[in-house]
């Protein structure tokens, strides 16, 4: 898609319609399943193969539909978010040893998952955005 402008604005002109699919096949393999988990192997059989085919057409719909309403609400370019998206890939790279050292350091803190989490997110994601904005651009920046 990135060679491929056209295709990328057509799924932000139509991404509405990948909704509904997405939303219409996600209902009819719950309905086909259930919404609870089983932990058996499926029985062969056209109930089986149904499911797969709404279960596989629901997951590409419910992509076209969040990458079409991303385009459609954030395909105009911007300073901060052309940051944002930059600074991703090293957020990416680094961010693992960081998250498995905090949870390490909370775990034995008897606080509610939710405190914890956002704690090592915050964390996290202003440790790492300091260090991408005043280490890796600024090199990036001085080697230019």
């Amino acid at each position: 898609l990135q060679r491929q402008p056209a295709v990328l604005n057509q799924l932000g002109e139509r991404w509405r319609g990948h909704l509904a699919v997405a939303v219409v096949t996600t209902i009819a393999s719950l309905a086909l399943v259930g919404a609870a988990p089983t932990y058996r192997p499926a029985p062969a059989g056209l109930r089986t193969l149904a499911f797969a085919v709404m279960y596989a057409t629901a997951a590409w719909g419910w992509t076209f539909a969040l990458l079409g309403a991303a385009v459609a609400r954030f395909g105009e370019s911007r300073a901060s978010w052309r940051y944002l998206a930059d600074a991703s890939y090293f957020v990416y790279l680094v961010h693992l040893p960081l998250v498995l050292w905090l949870q390490a350091a909370l775990r034995d803190v008897a606080w509610h998952w939710s405190i914890k989490f956002s704690i090592i997110l915050v964390i996290t994601l202003v440790a790492l955005m300091l260090t991408y904005h005043y280490v890796v651009r600024r090199k990036t920046a001085v080697a230019a």
